[in-house]
């Protein structure tokens, strides 16, 4: 099917270029007299919007932002996934643009829900970091017929969600929210079209395996995918929140009827004849009268809740199953039911060509991709070191209730001070020059892009998060660790948004491409090159991150240089976790992993956001990358560093019981320190001679040094 999704599924993206993005509908920050007074105007709006909306929009809101999962999720699929984070299979490329599509749901909301002043924001932050930790359980089984029946359904139901909070926004007298919710609500819309008609053309090649599939998914019921939502308080807060939803008729079991009767009208299920097995034909049977058993047990529920006044609990019996065991980061949690949800979340992207590019594939060619490089039988190691893993890599994680939020250091947007914190930090990012913002925009685009990288770390054999909701503990560390990154790229986009200095509708759109490129690690699904690779990366943002806080102090900015030194810090516990699990390896197969590191070495470690394109500049990250360097912020220098920090961390020169080709990989590590720093000191020389002025798209088209 990959050349009928190439002609058809992709149809249904959009060009980054004529896209929306978050910046389009919130108060403009560069005219500061502007934004006090848009902003003013948005508190006037929300001010007779009652609370029970707020919790609505607050749990459509976290449902979208827990984005990773959903992405990791889909790339689960079996004969679907993006094997190496930047496969050209239009599968591929479709989940990627998808996700850069939807992450704008998230940021728009986020920063809504933010300047209104009405919700809790830091409970809201908790909220998404427990959700992203807890995965969520779809029981897809792997199964791309699963998988797409579950999308589309998800779709629909998260149009109709946002299409109602966009009424009762209306009803409310916003306007702007009301054009927000509906403005979502079109692309889950234009998504769900797209994921009906996989499972459409399903139908056509292979009726009774779909038939028996959808069947499969309805008994098991369609959860939804903030089933597993916690506070660390309420620990029936889905629960509690869904209710919410039903009761002001945002999502409602009725919905859920209805979007079953509506795909069974689009896939032509009664029409199905020639072809079905017998248990083909049972499948339909069921089907065909289920939307009407659905609605007579609402019914019944209906009669219960009036008497009870307990919607909740009689909803549960009729749309949604309990949800199995799942870890929560640091703290296990037994398993909670899971009832009527307003929201689902699912991504999508563009491969349109404009002056030739296809907006979505990788700017620049990427290698001939390697897969499945790692022997089959090396996959008990990681089988064996589960135990290890569960004792001594999860002590790396901090509990969520212990972890900082990034409110902690943004302007209070419920109290009386906002403005005028606001104004503070306008004035401190005032003594900051235009370079430093080029550099700091470029480290918060590249943790913007977090759904890219756990769905990197799930193409490594032997450690994936198979489910989504897997119990290893290295699922669950992965998804700990995408949660506790998730705080970094939100906490400095709002600084940015605050500043005035950026310019954010550029900044949303590099955002856009760079999740819908992907990113191209050279990892070959092989958890040594993995691992390898994200030791090095995270000692890399670590170093970053701490000089982007040194030079903030230095010009006066010490919140922006706490923000900065918290998330080094981050950074810093997060390598040591990475590293631990390479020094295991080499204590293991110390020869495995001296090749595996000569290997990741030879190919060099290309950086997260490689693939970073603004629409304008073709060579934006080593723009970027060079005005790093110029200001000490991550040079070349640090690059060699990094390596003999590794080096001597895992005892690499003194390594014995090597192969001949282990000996000789075990040289070439050794000295390539050196020689990268003989050729940086060339590289600086010519680097002098070349500099030239480059505007950057970020800070409105000033010319920086480069």
């Amino acid at each position: 099917m990959e050349n009928w999704a190439q002609e058809n599924l992709l149809s249904y993206l959009k060009p980054v270029e004529t896209s929306w993005q978050p910046q389009d509908f919130l108060p403009e920050t560069k005219d500061e007299d502007r934004f006090y007074e848009q902003v003013k105007e948005l508190r006037d709006r929300t001010k007779e919007i009652p609370d029970d909306y707020f919790v609505v929009l607050v749990g459509d809101m976290i449902t979208e932002e827990a984005l990773p999962t959903y992405q990791t999720v889909m790339n689960t699929l079996d004969g679907a996934k993006d094997e190496t984070g930047v496969s050209l299979t239009p599968w591929a490329v479709w989940l990627r643009a998808w996700t850069a599509e939807e992450n704008r749901h998230g940021d728009l909301l986020n920063k809504y829900l933010y300047l209104s002043g009405r919700v809790d924001t830091r409970h809201v932050e908790k909220t998404i970091q427990y959700l992203i930790g807890s995965g969520m359980d779809t029981k897809y089984e792997n199964n791309p017929y699963n998988g797409y029946i579950y999308t589309s359904f998800q779709e629909r139901a998260t149009f109709i969600s946002h299409a109602n909070t966009a009424k009762l926004a209306t009803t409310y007298g916003d306007t702007t929210l009301a054009k927000i919710c509906g403005t979502i609500a079109a692309d889950e819309k234009r998504h769900e079209m797209a994921y009906t008609r996989i499972v459409e053309k399903l139908f056509e090649i292979d009726p009774d395996g779909t038939v028996q599939a959808l069947a499969s998914m309805m008994r098991k019921r369609i959860t939804m995918p903030a089933q597993l939502m916690h506070d660390g308080r309420d620990d029936n807060l889905f629960d509690h929140y869904a209710a919410v939803a039903q009761r002001i008729g945002v999502y409602t079991a009725t919905d859920y009827a209805g979007i079953l009767e509506f795909l069974l009208r689009r896939w032509e299920v009664e029409k199905l004849g020639m072809g079905l097995s017998g248990e083909g034909r049972r499948a339909q049977d069921y089907l065909c009268t289920l939307p009407q058993r659905i609605r007579r047990l609402e019914e019944r529920a209906d009669d219960r809740v009036k008497q009870k006044n307990q919607m909740a609990m009689a909803m549960d019996r009729i749309v949604f199953s309990p949800s199995s065991y799942v870890y929560r980061p640091c703290q296990a949690r037994g398993s909670r039911s899971s009832r009527v949800s307003m929201a689902s979340t699912i991504r999508s992207a563009t491969t349109e060509v404009t002056n030739g590019r296809k907006l979505y594939i990788p700017p620049r060619e990427v290698h001939v991709q390697v897969k499945h490089s790692m022997p089959p039988q090396k996959l008990e190691i990681f089988k064996s070191l589960e135990g290890w893993a569960d004792e001594t890599l999860l002590t790396y994680l901090k509990p969520v209730e212990k972890s900082w939020q990034p409110t902690d250091f943004l302007p209070e947007p419920e109290s009386e001070g906002f403005y005028d914190q606001v104004k503070e930090l306008r004035e401190r990012c005032k003594e900051l020059p235009d370079d430093y913002f080029v550099v700091l925009v470029g480290d918060m685009i590249t943790e913007e892009a977090l759904p890219t990288y756990q769905t990197m770390l799930n193409t490594l054999d032997g450690v994936r998060d198979e489910t989504g909701a897997s119990p290893t503990p290295w699922a669950i560390w992965t998804r700990a660790w995408t949660a506790e990154e998730n705080r970094h790229g939100d906490l400095l986009n709002k600084y940015l948004y605050l500043s005035g200095r950026v310019d954010m509708r550029q900044i949303e759109k590099t955002i856009q491409y760079l999740i819908g490129s992907g990113m191209d690690p050279k990892t070959e699904n092989n958890p040594y090159l993995g691992f390898i690779y994200t030791s090095f990366q995270e000692r890399a943002t670590f170093i970053s991150h701490g000089n982007t806080a040194r030079l903030a102090k230095d010009r006066g900015d010490l919140k922006l240089a706490q923000i900065c030194g918290t998330i080094a810090a981050d950074e810093r516990r997060h390598e040591t976790a990475y590293t631990k699990i390479v020094e295991k390896l080499f204590e293991i197969d110390p020869d495995g992993t001296i090749l595996g590191l000569a290997d990741m070495m030879k190919k060099k470690i290309s950086m997260p956001a490689h693939l970073m394109y603004d629409g304008q500049d073709d060579n934006l990250f080593e723009h970027f990358s060079t005005v790093a360097q110029r200001l000490g912020v991550y040079t070349a220098k640090d690059y060699a560093d990094i390596l003999e920090f590794l080096v001597e961390r895992w005892n690499v020169e003194t390594l014995t019981d090597l192969s001949s080709e282990g000996h000789r990989a075990q040289d070439f590590v050794c000295g390539l320190p050196a020689r990268i720093r003989k050729i940086e000191e060339r590289a600086q020389g010519r680097a002098k001679e070349a500099a030239k002025n480059i505007p950057f798209s970020w800070i409105f088209g000033r010319n920086i040094r480069a």
